[in-house]
């Protein structure tokens, strides 16, 4: 994993979630992907020296950083700012932050006012919806700027990947979603074209450096992308070296951008409900990595006859 390729090149890594250590089991498993740290909503006095202060009001104090129903965005900022700037002395850092305000229920209640009105003729569900999402986005963004503007004053090359895995999941009671009131699909998604699924699971990132020699293309460039390949490019960032996992990786970027079970979408950027049956190499290589990512998550080592 990225944090363990990291900490074995000298990293200090941790992750820094807003929201607690209820599911998943994800405090148990989370250091062995190669984190130093891991921090919940529980354990944000360990960061934040306000919040250390509070002692027994810790929740009290907590309770007054939420924003649409979960810790704010813009707390997370000042934490990652936090952290970084404690352990920036000492080694390289790595930070995973996983924010919480912008995540379902979009309702009309989540925020108690919105900055950003539309026009779109919606139903009043699919309005409260989408305003709710809307307001979640411009206070992503305003963190963002809260936090690059920070690291723009310090001396360490510095590089933000910002990206979302998803669309808001913006479905209606009523049955379809804000997407199919706006045009966007029909509400039966089995019946969406291969150009529809794309769209559907396509969101915007950004890749930010305080010095543009670290970006990996010019500033202002865009780059259609897959999140499973941000990994690959904070490790090329980093100039570390890359293990054989990450090469088998980059050699899968150089096939497609994305392939799911849901679609797939070639290098060329062509969205196709399948792997064309022509591409033989293409099938090859996507079967060898799913059988060593089968193979990694059961803990039994590669057989010889793949190597």
């Amino acid at each position: 994993a990225v944090p363990a390729v990291l900490r074995g090149a000298g990293y200090y890594t941790a992750f820094l979630h807003m929201y607690n250590d209820s599911i998943y089991g994800r405090r148990a498993f989370l250091p062995g992907l190669g984190f130093d740290d891991v921090f919940f909503s529980e354990d944000m006095a360990e960061i934040d020296p306000a919040a250390a202060a509070a002692g027994g009001d810790y929740w009290d104090y907590m309770e007054e950083r939420i924003s649409g129903w979960y810790y704010s965005d813009d707390y997370m900022a000042d934490l990652i700012i936090d952290l970084f700037g404690e352990k920036a002395g000492e080694s390289p850092v790595f930070i995973y932050a996983v924010s919480m305000e912008n995540h379902s229920s979009y309702l009309e209640d989540k925020y108690d006012e919105y900055d950003f009105p539309f026009t779109a003729e919606l139903s009043g569900e699919a309005r409260g919806a989408l305003s709710a999402a809307t307001q979640g986005i411009a206070n992503a963004s305003r963190s963002l700027r809260k936090l690059t503007d920070y690291l723009e004053t310090v001396d360490e090359p510095t590089v933000v990947i910002f990206f979302g895995d998803h669309k808001p999941g913006l479905g209606l009671e009523q049955g379809g979603s804000v997407y199919t009131e706006l045009g966007m699909c029909p509400a039966d998604s089995s019946s969406w074209t291969a150009e529809q699924r794309a769209e559907m699971y396509s969101t915007e990132y950004l890749i930010w450096a305080n010095d543009p020699s670290l970006l990996p293309a010019e500033p202002g460039t865009v780059i259609d992308d897959s999140s499973n390949f941000l990994g690959l490019t904070a490790l090329r960032c980093a100039d570390v070296e890359l293990p054989g996992y990450w090469k088998m990786i980059e050699a899968m970027r150089q096939e497609s951008l994305i392939y799911t079970w849901e679609y797939f979408v070639s290098e060329s950027g062509e969205s196709m409900l399948q792997i064309p049956d022509s591409d033989a190499d293409a099938l090859r290589m996507f079967d060898i990595a799913s059988f060593v990512l089968r193979d990694a998550f059961s803990a039994r080592y590669i057989t010889d006859w793949l190597l």
